[in-house]
């Protein structure tokens, strides 16, 4: 039971890492119990496995410093970003999308390591969503990139939406 609670407070600190792939990444089932709250999206990956995949330590180190500057000094991103250079920003933009994807945003620095906040639910709601449920493109606003659309067949609406990520 000790080793669960200490997993899962590596897991709420942000540096929870698997020691092997095959490892899948423990629910927070004590601290959920405390709050109500289930994570929102089943985990493929932690946030420290994804930064991992596209940083190497200096790309780590470096985006820690400006990311921990940023907070001290309150900027604007859009003013701030442009002191991070275009290929270290571009990976940075590829880790961001893929965390939103697995549920993790709000990336901030503590203790001079970058954590997340994970997006949670409670857990009558765990089944509501799917992957439209976090995009960023709205049906709406005409920006979704699904086929299809809501059609009246024998007096009723039908539904022939395809979502993008769907094959």
């Amino acid at each position: 039971m000790e080793q669960v609670s200490e997993a899962i407070s590596k897991i709420q600190a942000g540096n929870y890492r698997p020691t092997s792939p095959s490892q899948s990444m423990p629910q927070p089932e004590s601290g959920a119990k405390k709050s109500g709250l289930l994570p929102l999206i089943r985990t493929e990956k932690t946030p420290d496995d994804i930064i991992f995949g596209y940083f190497d330590n200096a790309d780590l180190e470096a985006m820690t410093k400006f990311l921990s500057d940023r907070q001290k000094s309150e900027a604007e991103w859009e003013t701030f970003r442009r002191k991070i250079p275009d290929d270290l920003l571009s990976k940075w933009r590829q880790i961001l999308n893929e965390c939103w994807r697995n549920g993790f945003c709000g990336p901030s620095v503590r203790n001079n390591q970058i954590v997340w906040k994970q997006i949670k639910s409670l857990p009558d709601k765990q089944n509501a969503i799917d992957e439209c449920s976090l995009c960023t493109n709205t049906f709406k606003a005409g920006t979704c990139r699904g086929r299809g659309k809501l059609k009246m067949q024998s007096g009723e609406f039908k539904n022939f939406f395809k979502p993008c990520w769907e094959k």
